[in-house]
């Protein structure tokens, strides 16, 4: 189950971080992604929400994957071959 949440949560966040504009100054409330009859959502605090919920477990899945695409690379590079032998 926590798999499925990751790997659902991974790509939203990073479409979320793809997606912001660096170049403009966001206020301190945010923009409001979500209006309700019980109160705004905003940005930023969905962002935050998001990181506390599920971000070390999505920083940890972002390192275990760098750690194994450096491992695979390694695991690769020696076994290149040469034909004709």
């Amino acid at each position: 189950m926590k798999k499925m949440i990751i790997c659902f949560t991974f790509p939203f966040i990073i479409f979320l971080v793809a997606c912001g504009d660096t170049n403009e100054v966001q206020s301190d409330t945010g923009d409001i992604i979500v209006e309700t009859s019980i109160g705004n959502i905003t940005e930023n605090e969905f962002l935050d929400t998001l990181k506390d919920l599920h971000g070390e477990a999505v920083l940890n899945e972002m390192v275990q994957m760098k750690i194994l695409y450096i491992r695979v690379k390694k695991w690769e590079s020696p076994k290149k071959t040469s034909k004709g032998k």
